[in-house]
C-alpha cells in the first residue's frame, strides 16, 4: 500500500550521518535512495508490521504521530523521523537518537 506523504518540512541530518557521507559515495548514494523510499512510504526494511501501520496512519492523518522508519545501509541502520507537525525530517544513526 502506497500513501501520499505530503509535507516533511525541513530535511536535516545529524553530524554523524553527514560525516559518514564524506568521501563515501556508496553511503551517500544509499542515503538518497532511502530518503526516496521514505517519501514513497516504502517501510519494507522495518521489522514490526505494527510500526509500519502506525506510520501509514500518521501519513493519512488518522493520527497526529511522528513518522519513524529504519533503513539498512552499508554503515548500519539509519533512522528517518518526521515530526508530528511535519515541520522537520531528520536522518540519524540509532545511537544518535
Amino acid at each position: 500500500m502506497r500513501a501520499s506523504f505530503g509535507e516533511i518540512g525541513t530535511t536535516l541530518m545529524t553530524s554523524g550521518v553527514s560525516d559518514a557521507m564524506l568521501g563515501d559515495v556508496e553511503f551517500e548514494t544509499e542515503i538518497g535512495k532511502i530518503l526516496g523510499r521514505y517519501l514513497e512510504a516504502d517501510f519494507s526494511d522495518m521489522e514490526y508490521p505494527e510500526d509500519i501501520e502506525a506510520n501509514l496512519k500518521a501519513i493519512s492523518g488518522e493520527t497526529e504521530d511522528r513518522i519513524v522508519a529504519t533503513y539498512k545501509t552499508c554503515k548500519g541502520k539509519v533512522l528517518i523521523i518526521t515530526e508530528w507537525d511535519r515541520s522537520a525530517t531528520t536522518l540519524l544513526f540509532p545511537q544518535e537518537y
